[in-house]
């Protein structure tokens, strides 16, 4: 590796992240992809996956990025009381987000 971060071959992305995550690539790559990139089985969700897909010509401040999960275990049925429990609640924001900056 540090051959080809010598020879320019390939470069490291610096990525703030408590895990102090890094990348590195050999080429071009969109923030899309970087974004894809972090955690396997990954998709682009919100309004990242709204603008991509022209449902809005607003480009989000951020790419929203969200990785498969498993399926939690069933105890009930679907109910309204339940579904109005779910919407009542306050979402929990997260606190796994990377920064890096745009290059210019």
């Amino acid at each position: 590796m540090e051959r080809a971060l010598k020879t320019q071959i390939t470069k490291l992305i610096a990525i703030k992240h408590p895990l102090r995550t890094s990348r590195y690539h050999g080429g071009n790559f969109t923030a899309y992809e970087l974004a894809l990139s972090m955690r396997p089985d990954s998709y682009l969700s919100h309004g990242t996956a709204a603008f991509l897909h022209g449902v809005t010509t607003k480009r989000p401040d951020f790419i929203y990025a969200n990785q498969e999960q498993s399926a939690n275990e069933q105890t009930g049925s679907l109910t309204q009381a339940g579904l109005n429990n779910d919407f009542d609640t306050l979402i929990w924001p997260t606190n796994d987000h990377f920064i890096w900056p745009t290059p210019h």
